[in-house]
């Protein structure tokens, strides 16, 4: 539902909508010389190979705003063109949100991130109780997602309800043992900021988050509210043409796991906020973005924190969070070391904006672009490795696999269909790119024979 995840009108109708000029310019020079015709072509190829409506990109290098742009529509109907201060919704990038404003209830002594979530929702079922506030903030807890066929979104949910309905259904795995992205997690989060403020979720971040950082015009959803700007989301039907998004009601629509409705400029604010400190100190921020290990040791595959999601590509650090939901997706992304951050926001709901980012920031720093496929010079150690990934993978239930490797295996099996290239030669490593059911991971040999994981983008 709301997971970071990986069209609308006809293929023709898409290509005429990238014709229109975007309806803004560079805020300012960039601070690297980069082209605003790069960024606008790389913008909008990827908007026609998504079928993407309207886009709404902020790049933010050292301290100011390079980018601030809008291409497409952000109302079909109305044939109204994209702008910057136009309001898109979140998506699960509103998760950051949710983890900043337990962090700082933290920092209060209000929340305590080793206690029950019983201690705080009073109805919680006692299948809860060795379930804490840090598992569900890292989608360790095994509470359920509650995005599937047992849940109906489209009516109004308590709650007591929700906690009922979804407290019901036995744990995926016992706290803290794994990862699986649960929304049902951050549902509760939110649920916990009422119960501990006395305010209502989005009342407590207005306050504490949205207007320390100078989001003017961030909030929580509310899909009977007349918003100025509101843009209109949309989904793919089963032949790629563009339509509305499904029903969900007021209160699904306004859950913390990712209801939240912002602009570019908003987007914008919050880097600046981050960036400095405004909202969290250091020692939070690396907290949520940090992914630690698990109690046996074994480092997790994912690299989700709390909020965010941390890898490195070519030993850069990239700190990101994507979103889908309702008929948009969202991606937020921050390369630290290098002083860049992307800000995406799309009105349609499998636009993958997070899929653009590299592209982009390679026009700032080639040794951000994407990973692609290189000359392969040793193909038959090429197919050596893919063998050794498949058996490692498959390897987990035989008696000497380590821990880790079982942790690894959760990744799921190298199928013989799957995918599987060289992407990056190093003197110390081989790098592929792998799978499609396991999504966009790399494989990294090192010389000295050992493999490990990273997530592509």
């Amino acid at each position: 539902m709301k997971a970071p995840t990986q069209a609308g009108v006809s293929r023709r109708g898409a290509i005429g909508l990238m014709g229109m000029s975007a309806t803004a310019v560079l805020a300012r020079p960039a601070a690297a010389a980069v082209p605003e015709s790069a960024v606008d072509a790389a913008a909008e190829a990827y908007m026609r190979e998504r079928n993407i409506p309207g886009l709404l990109l902020g790049i933010v290098q050292d301290g100011r705003a390079a980018v601030r742009k809008a291409y497409g529509f952000s109302d079909l109907e109305l044939g109204v063109p994209a702008r910057p201060e136009h309001i898109y919704q979140s998506g699960s990038t509103g998760k950051m949100f949710t983890t900043t404003a337990i962090m700082q209830l933290v920092a209060d002594g209000r929340v305590a991130l080793d206690a029950p979530v019983g201690r705080y929702l009073k109805t919680a079922p006692a299948l809860w109780n060795a379930i804490t506030v840090e598992q569900l903030m890292r989608h360790r807890s095994g509470v359920p997602d509650y995005d599937g066929e047992e849940f109906n979104v489209a009516l109004e949910w308590t709650p007591e309800a929700f906690i009922a309905k979804v407290g019901s259904w036995p744990l995926d795995f016992a706290p803290g043992t794994r990862f699986s992205y649960s929304n049902s997690g951050y549902v509760l989060l939110g649920f916990i900021i009422e119960a501990v403020t006395g305010k209502p979720y989005g009342a407590h971040l207005a306050e504490r988050v949205f207007g320390p950082a100078g989001m003017k015009t961030a909030r929580v959803n509310d899909i009977d509210a007349i918003i100025p700007g509101r843009a209109r989301g949309y989904r793919p039907d089963k032949d790629g043409a563009l339509i509305r998004p499904e029903n969900v009601s007021r209160t699904a629509n306004a859950f913390a796991d990712g209801s939240l409705l912002y602009s570019l400029d908003d987007l914008i604010a919050w880097e600046h906020a981050v960036a400095a400190n405004t909202v969290l100190p250091p020692s939070a921020q690396a907290f949520i973005e940090s992914a630690p290990l698990f109690p046996d040791g074994t480092k997790p595959v994912e690299g989700y924190g709390a909020g965010w999601t941390t890898r490195r590509v070519r030993g850069h650090r990239v700190v990101s969070h994507g979103g889908v939901w309702q008929g948009f997706s969202a991606w937020v992304g921050r390369w630290p070391e290098k002083g860049l951050a992307m800000l995406m926001l799309a009105n349609h709901e499998r636009g993958h904006p997070g899929g653009l980012a590299p592209r982009l920031a390679a026009l700032f720093d080639p040794a951000l672009g994407p990973y692609l496929p290189v000359k392969d010079g040793d193909p038959r150690r090429t197919a050596r490795d893919r063998a050794r990934l498949a058996d490692y993978l498959a390897g987990a239930d035989t008696p000497g696999a380590s821990a880790q490797q079982r942790r690894d295996a959760l990744i799921g099996p190298l199928k013989a269909a799957d995918t599987f290239a060289l992407v990056d030669v190093t003197r110390d490593a081989r790098v592929y790119r792998f799978g499609e059911a396991q999504g966009r991971m790399l494989a990294v040999f090192d010389r000295r024979g050992g493999l490990g994981f990273e997530v592509a983008e």
